[in-house]
């Protein structure tokens, strides 16, 4: 038995006003619907991937699951990113309990002091007390990565660049401005040693998934797309417990991923993979978690070209996380483009002959928790 991705949807990624943030489940929802050419009675459940910490509203799946058609169905909501939420859904199907399944996410983080929403994140007896925040966590991995490995900061800007090239072409996108090397460069500083321009948005938006068991799908579906590997892992809560120059927890994500899917040699293996770039530095590093590349050399991947739109493996056609970031559906975009990148639909970024992809995300300090998916048509 298999898991199909039969619909996708999504809404451009913008800044735009809280009181039309009911509506984004709804839309992304009928979106996903209409391409699956499935109407709401014929979804069995509904798993949402959301963060009410974000939001401001305690609960937050019961408002986006009900505007998402969800009302009186099976549902669960998975307080992590839609990456995530899609992995449960997948395990329902797998398990024989649905047919169907809509994974939906969606995230409001343009507004509200990001900083102090995401500090509300940590222990609050003895690590919020020291002001850390998100930004400032991976300004430390950014930094340790960094100092390490020799990362020149034009390494990191070239991410940048070939990021915000990559999103001019994306019509969802957030930032659709190419960016040059020196403007990277000269950005304000962020958050030492991370620049402006190093760094991703805080950006609004949402997308959408159908998923339906190999039976289902092959009765409605003539080219699905199949998930053929997934893995996520947690590393320790602790920054101080952790070797910051690695994205382990990516790692042994991947591992899983690829042995369920069957991949010996991701370079090889893989088409076109969609990183979670928080910032340029956590690009380089899941070069080196994903198995592109040994521990310290993703700097001459990026010098060498060798993930360009056109080169052997592209990274981050859509233009990654850089370039539209709406918390918590930041991962699960990921998987959408590689989706779109499979069926040859998208459009301007479109990848020549892709057949598998990679979707990855992380979230929590320090890339805490990581999930990748292996996708293949």
């Amino acid at each position: 038995m298999r898991v199909a991705v039969i619909g996708v949807g999504q809404i451009p990624a913008e800044t735009c006003k809280r009181d039309v943030f009911s509506d984004q489940s709804a839309l992304i929802s009928k979106a996903a619907l209409a391409d699956a050419a499935l109407d709401i009675g014929q979804i069995n459940n509904v798993v949402a991937g959301e963060y009410d910490l974000v939001t401001g509203r305690t609960a937050e799946h019961m408002y986006t699951i009900p505007s998402a058609g969800g009302y009186l169905k099976d549902e669960i909501r998975i307080n992590d990113d839609g990456l995530f939420a899609l992995a449960q859904a997948y395990m329902g199907i797998m398990a024989g309990e649905f047919e169907t399944t809509l994974v939906l996410s969606t995230g409001i983080s343009s507004e509200g002091p990001q900083e102090l929403i995401t500090n509300m994140r940590l222990a609050p007896f003895y690590h919020r007390q020291l002001g850390l925040h998100e930004k400032l966590a991976n300004g430390m991995q950014a930094l340790q990565y960094r100092e390490r490995y020799g990362v020149t900061m034009k390494q990191s800007a070239k991410v940048a660049v070939k990021n915000r090239k990559n999103a001019v072409r994306n019509g969802y996108a957030h930032l659709q401005q190419e960016v040059t090397e020196e403007e990277v460069m000269k950005s304000e500083f962020d958050c030492w040693p991370l620049r402006v321009l190093e760094r991703a948005p805080w950006s609004d938006g949402g997308c959408a998934v159908v998923l339906a068991s190999e039976s289902f799908a092959r009765r409605v579906c003539l080219h699905p797309v199949w998930i053929t590997g997934l893995g996520w892992s947690n590393e320790t809560y602790y920054l101080e417990d952790k070797d910051l120059t690695h994205l382990t927890a990516t790692k042994h994500a991947a591992q899983r991923a690829y042995k369920m899917a069957g991949i010996n040699n991701a370079v090889k293996d893989i088409d076109v993979a969609e990183i979670y770039d928080v910032t340029t530095y956590h690009e380089l590093m899941a070069y080196e978690a994903l198995g592109f590349c040994k521990e310290g050399e993703a700097g001459h991947l990026i010098d060498e070209g060798f993930t360009q739109m056109n080169g052997d493996l592209p990274v981050n056609p859509s233009g990654g996380v850089l370039s539209s970031n709406p918390l918590s559906a930041s991962g699960l975009s990921r998987f959408v483009e590689c989706v779109l990148q499979l069926r040859e639909q998208a459009q301007d970024h479109q990848i020549k002959n892709a057949c598998t992809g990679l979707a990855h995300c992380i979230t929590g300090y320090g890339a805490q928790r990581s999930c990748v998916a292996i996708v293949r048509r």
